[in-house]
């Protein structure tokens, strides 16, 4: 698997996760607005609140169609949990 993207951002009850979210590095990537829209989304629904989250995609198969998404959160008092989502994104 290539790594080509890192998510950085916080998620609060309050938060919107497209715009706290920040892309930190992508390479030989070009996301359309609507493949990063679903990304987004999907870290969102993981509901991982209140802690900072990094999330590393890496891609599956060929032309980027399936995403695996790591995705590691460290809570206020240093305790980190990992959860893993695999999605489909249309191209």
């Amino acid at each position: 698997m290539n790594q080509f993207a890192i998510f950085a951002g916080r998620l609060s009850i309050k938060d919107n996760i497209v715009r706290k979210a920040t892309l930190l590095r992508a390479e030989r990537v070009k996301f359309t607005l609507l493949n990063m829209l679903v990304l987004l989304s999907q870290i969102a629904t993981m509901r991982i609140l209140e802690s900072r989250l990094i999330a590393v995609i890496h891609s599956i198969g060929h032309k980027m169609q399936r995403f695996s998404i790591a995705c590691y959160s460290v809570n206020p008092i240093g305790q980190v949990a990992s959860s893993m989502s695999n999605i489909a994104v249309q191209p």
